[in-house]
């Protein structure tokens, strides 16, 4: 296994939980100047434990170790309709600027398989959430509040997850994710809001079966990308910093757009749309300044990059150029997923049964990771994941039986 941090602790409680199986990981973070879990991490394994049931020890910051038996407890729980499933809103609050993104990341495949399964209850059982309004039976849809940071380094932004991942679930699974930030939460004090709601749209299976890759002889080059609308998200918080000499961060949109312009010429045409949005959150606790670049593309998939800027340096095109880079090498390989997406998509693969094909430029640490655990960790029920390389790119694929019914 590759990532030897939270990929494997977020990846790794989930897949137990939902398919009940026994889990034992050592030397949690053993390598980095502070080991064993952070308070995100911790947050995320009490949600796995609180949400689908089981004992979990070794919960505690600093731990290097945690074991976690599941019990069966969560198909149990769904079966029933458990409050702690279908209860009211759930809530994480990490109480520092652990970040929200990598917190949704645990906390989303358990809340899609939790609707899955809840469709295996007849809307007639007593226990049923389903509810019938005249011919049609209604889905519960599942609140996720979350706390911490929305936009902090070293993982997706919140902006990144409403712009690029909601619409990628709804695309490539029929999954619907909606999110919005009530506050940001910036380093260090985070502290921001960001209100995650998830339902399933009517026929998740068959949206599950539908890849938007475009099919073509073994031998055929694809076509050159066209970009459709690329969109440069800046949020300021925290007020008006001192570093910042009053609204010196604005001109930062315009820059990141002109650089795309420049940079991505090659992958526009007359139709082509840029749009830039600026706003500034004077309710979060700490000062910080954000961007992320969205870019949407012909073949109907949003590509991704961002990142928290470092005021005090004011050199806005260095920070904002390995994003245009990354952009940039997505299109170049016409890639379905970009670098942060590619594992988040993944586990989603094995929980809805389907035949995925997923085009990446080139697969990241935490994907290949994710390949390892889903591989090893189901093997022998159903979910077989394979990576093949060509020049151009690399696609992902995967074939899944997908959660077995209740």
């Amino acid at each position: 296994v590759l990532e030897g941090g939270g990929q494997i602790l977020r990846t790794a409680s989930v897949l137990a939980a939902l398919w009940d199986l026994k889990l034992r990981i050592r030397s949690i973070r053993g390598k980095r100047t502070k080991p064993g879990l952070r308070p995100q991490h911790l947050k995320g394994l009490e949600f796995v434990r609180d949400f689908c049931g089981g004992t979990m020890t070794g919960l505690e910051v600093g731990s290097v170790e945690v074991a976690y038996d599941p019990r069966g407890q969560f198909r149990e729980r769904v079966a029933r309709a458990d409050d702690s499933i279908f209860g009211a809103t759930h809530m994480v609050d990490v109480k520092t600027a652990g970040s929200c993104t990598l917190l949704l990341q645990t906390a989303l495949p358990c809340l899609v398989a939790s609707l899955l399964l809840c469709r295996c209850c007849p809307p007639t059982s007593p226990d049923s959430k389903r509810q019938r309004k005249g011919s049609e039976v209604q889905d519960p849809t599942q609140v996720l509040v979350l706390r911490g940071g929305t936009d902090v380094p070293f993982a997706p932004l919140a902006d990144y997850a409403i712009r690029v991942l909601c619409p990628a679930l709804l695309a490539r699974f029929g999954v619907k994710v909606s999110a919005k930030v009530n506050r940001r939460g910036f380093y260090p004090k985070g502290k921001g809001e960001l209100e995650v709601r998830v339902s399933l749209c009517e026929r998740v299976e068959a949206a599950a079966a539908t890849s938007t890759s475009e099919p073509r002889a073994a031998t055929s080059e694809p076509r050159a990308a066209v970009l459709k609308h690329f969109k440069t998200i800046v949020v300021c918080g925290g007020g008006k910093p001192k570093d910042w000499k009053g609204e010196s961060w604005k001109p930062l949109a315009t820059i990141a757009e002109k650089m795309a312009e420049a940079a991505l010429k090659e992958y526009t045409d007359d139709s082509t749309a840029f749009e830039k949005e600026v706003s500034c959150d004077e309710k979060s606790l700490s000062p910080g300044l954000s961007i992320v670049l969205a870019a949407e593309t012909d073949y109907d998939c949003v590509l991704g990059a961002s990142r928290v800027m470092e005021p005090r340096t004011k050199n806005w095109k260095g920070q904002a150029k390995p994003l245009v880079g990354e952009i940039a090498a997505a299109l170049r390989a016409r890639a379905e997923a970009d670098e942060h997406l590619q594992d988040q998509l993944l586990v989603l693969m094995a929980i809805i049964a389907g035949e995925y094909s997923l085009r990446c430029s080139e697969l990241t640490t935490h994907t290949l990771t994710s390949i390892e655990l889903l591989n090893r960790m189901l093997a022998g029920l159903g979910v077989r994941v394979e990576a093949e390389e060509r020049e151009e790119a690399t696609t992902v694929k995967c074939s899944s039986r997908g959660l077995a019914p209740l």
